[in-house]
């Protein structure tokens, strides 16, 4: 006598779904949020009571035609699994067809408009400015990350500084964490290599980025993305940030494969996938590109009417330094000789120098080196190697 299997219910799918695939945390929280926002009223119905026209209809009533074809995309997934796993005593599926198929064979998935804004060059001095005006460190400086690598959201900010390697200027993003799935390390420019240096001064987290709550990493930029918009009177999100990025490369007329790399895209080509290319071959693209930003940023000033005592007080206006830690800092760097110093005379040998009398006094070295990665990317320092940069 056959016995009747009964159906799952889609919640049945979906829970079995999760415990199979291994989602990534982001993955299944959208997921999780399309199924509860548009098709909850379905999670308690049998798989085989979902049919065509239900999904028709249901394609058609949700708001955004982002969100409808996500939300069947992820319904469809839901499906093809329950007709893979899910079978009766004769080893037959349980349901025969996706009803998620009508939108292909009627036609009706919406087009997709993939999105092609970046930050016009010609803005990019106005974004850089807003972004170092945010009272938000941590936020300042992830927006920086994004801008310096062309890294994911996401990605940049869930790095612990156990993928920074700050020896030799990388940075490792990891399989778990990866869009694609695929770990990958990525140089730093000299620029960014700075930032991550006077960065990790400050830190006493396991996070570059920390959340609100410390042991947590960084959630949310709503509030100093909407800053930024406002004081540069640019419209752009997150992502755009990484196709300025990737833009950027194609305008220095930088290999594909290269890019692919930087950014972590999978390589199509056959050819591309032998090759192997070393971090310093990565190096050389990302510092070109970093350079054509700050090429972009730099202030068309007279550096040599800037003293450092200029800069001070142009960095603590910009920062809202408290007035007794500027007078300490200023006594310091009175103390050894440079305060009235034209910024344009800024050698290797006097940042050496400073370092080396700041070397007893954290706070102090990471004012100082907060003063001359502010001082560079504002084009106010002499041309040369910058070794303070490394």
């Amino acid at each position: 006598m056959k016995v009747e299997v009964k159906c799952p219910t889609l919640a049945e799918v979906w829970n079995d779904y999760q415990t199979v695939r291994h989602l990534k945390e982001t993955t299944r929280k959208n997921y999780a949020k399309r199924l509860r926002n548009h098709v909850g009223d379905w999670m308690s119905l049998p798989i085989d009571k979902i049919t065509k026209r239900m999904v028709e209809d249901r394609h058609k009533e949700i708001n955004g035609k982002a969100n409808a074809n996500s939300t069947m995309r992820t319904v469809r997934a839901l499906l093809f699994f329950a007709i893979a796993k899910y079978e009766d005593d004769s080893g037959e599926s349980l349901i025969s067809v996706n009803p998620v198929t009508r939108l292909s064979e009627l036609r009706q998935w919406h087009k997709d408009k993939r999105r092609k804004s970046v930050i016009p060059f010609a803005q990019l001095k106005a974004f850089y400015k807003a972004v170092w005006s945010l009272e938000n460190h941590t936020a300042r400086d992830y927006l920086l990350t994004l801008l310096f690598t062309g890294l994911r959201s996401f990605e940049c900010a869930c790095l612990r500084w156990d993928q920074v390697n700050l020896k030799v200027g990388t940075i490792t993003i990891l399989q778990s964490v990866a869009k694609n799935g695929e770990e990958h390390t990525i140089p730093m420019c000299t620029y960014l290599w700075k930032v991550m240096q006077v960065r990790q001064l400050h830190s006493s987290t396991a996070f570059v980025f920390p959340g609100k709550m410390r042991h947590t990493h960084l959630t949310s930029v709503q509030k100093s993305l909407q800053a930024v918009r406002q004081r540069s009177s640019i419209t752009f999100s997150l992502h755009d940030i990484r196709r300025t990025f990737i833009s950027i490369a194609d305008d220095l007329d930088i290999k594909d494969g290269v890019v692919k790399e930087l950014v972590n895209h999978r390589r199509s080509d056959v050819t591309e996938g032998y090759t192997i290319r070393s971090t310093e071959r990565l190096r050389r693209a990302t510092q070109k590109i970093s350079e054509h930003i700050l090429s972009q940023i730099e202030q068309d000033e007279d550096c040599s009417e800037k003293t450092v005592s200029d800069l001070i007080n142009r960095y603590a206006k910009l920062r809202t330094i408290p007035d007794d830690v500027l007078f300490t800092y200023r006594r310091a760097l009175r103390q050894v000789g440079v305060l009235n110093t034209p910024v344009c005379n800024i050698s290797d040998e006097v940042i050496d120098g400073i370092e080396a009398e700041f070397a007893g006094s954290k706070e102090a070295l990471v004012m100082w080196r907060s003063l001359m990665s502010y001082a560079e990317t504002q084009g106010l320092l002499p041309p040369g190697p910058k070794k303070h940069t490394r």
